[in-house]
């Protein structure tokens, strides 16, 4: 990883705009990532996959009737995989 006091000329690096730097490895369909794309577009794609995996997720279609919940419990993965960590872990 680059030490962030380290600068482009210490690595002998031309500056350049990341829409001109083009992706030349395998296509990663899970991302929407083409051997092709520019920069530009591959970090749009990962940050919008993160995006989605860190959402909250709709939930409404599990059964959680033998979880602990009250109705301020918020229905989301997070908070049912939180119920059931607590549950697993109450001696």
């Amino acid at each position: 990883m680059l030490n962030k006091k380290q600068t482009n000329s210490d690595r002998n690096c031309v500056t350049t705009y990341t829409s001109c730097i083009k992706y030349d490895g395998f296509d990663l369909p899970f991302l929407g990532i083409k051997n092709g794309d520019n920069m530009n577009a591959i970090l749009c794609a990962i940050s919008d996959k993160i995006s989605e995996v860190s959402e909250a997720q709709d939930v409404k279609d599990i059964n959680t009737s033998c979880l602990p919940t009250t109705p301020a419990t918020p229905k989301t993965l997070l908070s049912y995989l939180q119920l059931i960590i607590n549950k697993e872990c109450t001696p």
